[in-house]
C-alpha cells in the first residue's frame, strides 16, 4: 500500500475541528468489542433473556419488556423508560433512560446492569448497578457501562474514560485491566480523493443519499433478541431511522418532536456512514448507547415521522459538500445547554423551558425532553432544530431542488417586547435570496386589558439624556392598592387572609395600524447591512416608514427595527420566502405593557409554606421575593467600563453608566451572595437605563450587534446558571429604565452567586439594581401558590412582581407579613411604580457626572 495513503489520526483527518471532544464516544465500538469478546462476553447461561410482551392499547408503540428466567426480578416499561423491580419493589425508575441487558453472576445470586440516558454517545454517562437477587439490596453502584462477569476478573465493565476495568465487590475497589485493548483507531486509511464515492460527495452532494447502513449488534442491547452478539447487519437506511425513533423517544410524543428526533437521528447516522466508509471500517454504527439505540420493532407514529422527513439532514453553514454534521442529542440538556468548543453548531443556548431540570446526558445539541416541551408550545420540527443547533442548514436530499426552511423571530417566542425583531432563518444550503414580508394583521377591536395599542412619546433633546415617561399611567388615586380582610374567613385569626389588588384603567388606543400594512425586508446570503442607504418611499396606503434594511440570513442573526408606528398591541405576520417559494409563516405580538391587575389572597401560613391564592388575567404569573435586591454599589466593575452618575430615577439616586467611545468594554459583576435558598428556580431582574436608539453611533454600529450579555454564575464564575444575549431589538426605542430578566435555578447552596452585565461598547447602558424573585407562578388557576417559609425565621416583607404572558413585568409591591395573623397588622405598599412597571419616572431628571474612583 502506498504510504501516502496512510492517513493521519482519525480525529484530525475525519472531521478536522471536531477533535477528540466529539470523536471519542463515536469510536467506542472497537473498545466495546474488545471488552465483550476478551473479558465480558456474557456467560450465556447467566445472561438474562429479555422478551417483548406487547404494546399498550393506545397504539402508541410503548413496547413493554420483562426479564424471564429470574424469579422475582423484572424489567418493565418501554425501551426509553428504565424501570427495574426486584421482588416487586421498584429499584430503578427513570424516564428517557436505557437499561442494558441483565448480567447474572455464575452463582445466580448477584445481577449487574447499566443505565444511561437516551441520546447519542451516552455510554460514558452510564451507571452500573449491582443488586442481590434474593434480598433486593443494592450491592454497589458506580460510573461505567457494559458490565459482564468474567471467570478471571469477576465483574468487568468499561470506565467513563473508556478503559476496561474490574470491580471487586468485597473491597469496592476498581482496577484497570492491564491488557491494552486494540482499538484500531489510532491510524485510519482514507479513500483516494479521486474515488467515485468521495468525488460524488464533493462535487454533487445532493446526489449522495445512502441506501443502506451497516449496523453492529452489541450484547447489551436486549431489544434485538434474534441477532447474534457483534453481528453486522446491513439494512435500508430509512428503515434504520424508523427503527431508531421508538428506541430513543416515546412514540406517543407530539409529532413535531418526533420529526425533530428523526432528522437528528438520520443526520447522526449519515455522518457515521461518511466517517466509517471513508475509513474502510467494516460497520457504520452500533445499535446501542455508544452511538444511538436501534431495536427490531417499529410503530405507526414514528414511521410517520421518519417518512415525512425522509432524506432531511442538517449540515454546517459554509460546507460546500453539504456533509451531515455530528448531530448530538441527549435526554435533558438543561438550562443553559452545554457548549462544545470544537464546533460552531453546538453552542450553549438559553433554554428557559428547562429551568430547574436536571441535566441528563452530555448536554450538547438537541434536548429530547426539551423538544417535546417546545412541540407542545407550537414550534415546528424545523424551529426546534434551529433552537438547539446553531450555524446550520436543513437539507432535503429526497427533493434537493425545492428549498425548505423556517423562521425564528425572537427565538420563536411569539412576542416582541423591544423596539424590533431579531430574525434568524434555518434554510437549505441551496436556497436562493431570502426575503421576509412583514404584515400588520391586527384586528381592529376594543383594546384588551394589558395589551393596549399606544404610540411612543415624541423624541426629546438628546443632549440632556432625559428619562422619558413610559406609556402606562400610575394607578388612579381613587382606587389605591389596599390590604383588606377576607370576608369569607371565619373568626379564627389564623385563617384570615390579606387581599392585595392592583387595578388600572386602560388607556384609549391611539394611532392604531391600518390593517394590511406590509413592509418588505430583503434577505440575501451575501449582502451586508448598509445604514447609509437612503430611506425608500413608502408604497403602502398607510404611508408608514420602510426601513432600508438588507439582512443576511441564515448566516447570523439580523435585527429589524420597527417603524415608529408599530406600537404595543400590534399583531405582525412574518413570511419567509426563498425566491417566490413561501417557506414559513410566523405570528408575533408586539407587547410592551405589563399585567394590568393582580389579586393575591395570602393565608396565615402556620406551616412550612405560606399559601397564596392568585387571581389575574389568564396567562399572567406572579413572582415573589424576600429583599433579594442589590444596588449598583454592591457590584464591581472592570476599570474604565463606565462611571457613577447621579440619576433621580435610580432607586438610590445613583447609576453605573457606560457610553460608547467614552468607556471601554467591560464586565459589571456582583454581589457574590449566598442568601438565595437552594433547590429553587429564580428570575434575576436587571433594571437597566437604556438609551435613545435613534443616536447616530447606534446606526454606525449596526443594529445586529450584541449590546450586552446578562448572566448568572457561581463557583467563582466557572458555572453558568442562566444567561441571555441582549440585542438592540430587545431595548425600548426611547430612553428610560427597562427591566430585563434572566431565569436560573440553584440545585445546591451557593455562597458566591454573581449577576453580570457584559457591556459590549455598542450603545449606552446603565445599571441601577438587580432584584431576584421566584420564577413566575402561572398555574394559579389550578392550585394556590405555596411559598416556602424560611425555617425558624419570622415573617418578613414579601416582594410581589407580576408578569404577563409576554414576560413583561408589572408594578413591584411589598407586602408586610409581620402581622399576617391580623388583617389590621399588614398592608400592601407600592414601593415605587417606576421600578419595574410601565409607570412614569421623573421626566425632568438629568444625568450629572459624579467623580468617582472605579476599581
Amino acid at each position: 500500500m502506498d504510504p501516502s495513503r496512510r492517513s493521519k489520526p482519525v480525529w484530525r483527518s475525519v472531521i478536522g475541528p471536531l477533535t477528540m471532544g466529539l470523536l471519542w464516544p463515536s469510536l467506542l465500538g472497537g473498545l466495546w468489542f474488545f471488552v465483550l469478546s476478551e473479558f465480558g462476553n456474557p456467560l450465556a447461561a447467566n445472561a438474562v433473556n429479555l422478551r417483548t410482551t406487547g404494546s399498550d392499547p393506545a397504539d402508541t408503540g410503548e413496547v413493554v419488556s420483562e426479564a424471564v428466567g429470574s424469579p422475582g426480578f423484572t424489567v418493565e416499561g418501554s425501551i426509553t423508560h428504565a424501570r427495574v423491580l426486584i421482588g416487586g419493589t421498584v429499584v430503578v425508575d427513570q424516564e428517557q433512560a436505557h437499561v442494558g441487558a441483565m448480567q447474572v453472576d455464575p452463582s445466580g445470586a448477584i445481577v449487574a446492569f447499566d443505565i444511561a440516558p437516551t441520546g447519542t454517545e451516552t455510554a460514558a454517562l452510564g451507571q452500573v448497578h449491582v443488586y442481590n437477587m434474593e434480598s433486593g439490596a443494592e450491592v454497589a453502584s458506580f460510573p461505567g457501562y457494559a458490565p459482564a462477569w468474567n471467570e478471571t476478573y469477576g465483574l468487568t465493565y468499561v470506565t467513563p474514560d473508556h478503559q476496561a476495568a474490574a470491580y471487586n465487590l468485597e473491597t469496592q475497589a476498581t482496577s484497570v485491566i492491564s491488557a491494552e485493548p486494540n482499538l484500531h483507531v489510532g491510524e485510519s486509511t482514507f479513500f483516494d480523493a479521486s474515488s467515485d464515492e468521495v468525488t460524488a460527495q464533493t462535487t454533487a452532494p445532493w446526489s449522495f443519499h445512502p441506501k443502506t447502513i451497516r449496523v453492529r449488534h452489541l450484547s447489551q442491547n436486549y431489544c434485538r433478541k434474534n441477532v447474534a452478539d457483534n453481528q453486522i447487519v446491513e439494512i435500508p437506511f430509512e428503515e434504520y431511522v424508523a427503527r431508531v425513533l421508538p428506541a430513543e423517544v416515546p412514540p406517543s410524543w407530539d409529532m413535531e418532536a418526533l420529526k425533530a428526533q428523526a432528522v437528528a437521528a438520520r443526520t447522526y447516522a449519515w455522518n457515521k456512514i461518511w466517517q466509517n466508509r471513508n475509513n474502510r471500517n467494516p460497520f457504520d454504527i452500533s445499535d446501542w448507547i455508544n452511538n444511538q439505540v436501534m431495536c427490531d420493532y417499529r410503530t405507526a407514529r414514528t414511521d410517520q415521522a421518519a417518512e415525512e422527513t425522509a432524506g432531511i439532514i442538517l449540515s454546517v453553514q459554509g460546507d460546500a459538500r453539504v456533509l451531515p454534521l455530528t448531530a448530538m442529542y441527549s435526554a435533558e440538556n438543561g438550562h443553559p445547554t452545554r457548549e462544545n468548543t470544537y464546533v460552531n453548531y453546538l453552542k450553549s443556548i438559553p433554554d428557559p423551558n428547562a429551568v430547574g431540570k436536571v441535566r441528563r446526558g452530555h448536554g450538547w445539541g438537541l434536548s429530547q425532553l426539551g423538544a417535546q416541551r417546545l412541540a407542545k408550545q407550537g414550534l415546528t420540527y424545523c424551529q426546534i432544530l434551529g433552537h438547539y443547533y446553531q450555524n446550520i442548514h436543513i437539507n432535503n436530499f429526497s427533493d434537493p431542488d425545492t428549498p425548505m426552511g423556517c423562521l425564528m423571530a425572537n427565538g420563536g417566542s411569539g412576542y416582541a417586547r423591544g423596539s424590533g425583531l431579531h430574525l434568524r432563518a434555518l434554510t437549505s444550503a441551496g436556497a436562493s435570496t431570502l426575503r421576509v414580508v412583514v404584515s400588520d394583521v391586527t384586528e381592529v377591536s376594543d383594546p384588551a386589558p394589558g395589551n393596549v395599542a399606544q404610540t411612543d412619546d415624541a423624541p426629546v433633546d438628546e443632549s440632556t439624556l432625559p428619562v422619558v415617561p413610559d406609556n402606562n399611567p400610575e394607578p388612579d388615586a381613587s382606587t389605591p392598592l389596599q390590604a383588606l380582610p377576607d370576608n369569607t374567613a371565619d373568626d379564627n385569626p389564623a385563617d384570615e387572609v390579606l387581599v392585595a389588588t392592583s387595578a388600572e384603567t386602560p388607556v384609549a388606543a391611539e394611532g392604531e395600524f391600518q390593517a394590511g400594512t406590509e413592509w418588505a425586508v430583503e434577505v440575501s446570503e451575501t449582502a451586508v447591512l448598509d445604514s447609509s442607504a437612503p430611506v425608500t418611499t413608502p408604497t403602502t396606503a398607510s404611508n408608514l416608514e420602510v426601513l432600508p434594511l438588507t439582512i443576511s440570513l441564515p448566516t447570523d442573526i439580523r435585527v429589524w427595527m420597527f417603524p415608529s408606528d408599530v406600537v404595543s398591541g400590534t399583531e405582525l405576520e412574518l413570511k419567509l420566502y426563498s425566491g417566490e417559494t413561501l417557506l414559513d409563516t410566523q405570528l408575533v405580538t408586539v407587547d410592551h405593557l405589563g399585567p394590568d391587575w393582580v389579586e393575591l389572597r395570602v393565608g396565615a401560613g402556620n406551616g412550612a409554606t405560606l399559601p397564596i391564592t392568585v387571581s389575574a388575567t389568564p396567562g399572567d404569573g406572579v413572582s415573589l421575593g424576600r429583599d433579594w435586591t442589590w444596588e449598583q454599589s454592591a457590584f464591581a466593575y472592570t476599570t474604565g467600563s463606565g462611571a457613577i452618575f447621579q440619576e433621580p430615577g435610580a432607586t438610590d439616586g445613583l447609576l453605573w453608566y457606560a457610553q460608547p467611545v467614552t468607556h471601554d468594554v467591560g464586565v459589571w459583576h456582583g454581589p457574590y451572595t449566598g442568601t438565595l435558598p437552594a433547590g429553587r428556580s429564580y428570575r434575576a431582574v436587571f433594571r437597566l437605563r437604556v438609551p435613545d436608539l435613534e443616536r447616530p453611533y447606534l446606526k454606525e454600529a449596526g443594529p445586529a450587534e450584541l449590546v450586552a450579555k446578562l448572566d448568572v454564575v457561581h463557583d467563582e464564575g466557572t458555572k453558568t446558571a442562566g444567561f441571555r444575549n441582549l440585542y438592540v431589538s430587545d431595548l425600548r426605542s426611547r430612553p428610560g429604565f427597562q427591566a430585563l430578566s434572566v431565569d436560573f435555578h440553584l440545585f445546591e447552596a451557593e455562597t458566591d452567586v454573581e449577576f453580570r452585565v457584559h457591556w459590549h461598547d455598542v450603545v449606552s447602558l446603565g445599571l441601577d439594581q438587580v432584584m431576584v424573585v421566584s420564577l413566575p407562578y402561572r398555574n394559579w388557576q389550578a392550585q394556590p401558590l405555596q411559598w416556602p417559609r424560611v425555617p425558624d425565621a419570622p415573617l418578613q416583607n414579601l416582594q410581589i412582581l407580576p408578569f404577563d404572558a409576554a414576560d413583561n413585568p408589572g408594578t413591584l409591591f411589598t407586602l408586610d407579613l409581620s402581622g399576617s395573623t391580623s388583617s389590621s397588622g399588614a398592608g400592601l405598599t407600592d414601593t415605587d411604580c417606576s421600578l419595574y412597571g410601565d409607570c412614569d419616572p421623573d421626566p425632568e431628571a438629568n444625568f450629572i457626572d459624579v467623580p468617582t474612583s472605579v476599581e
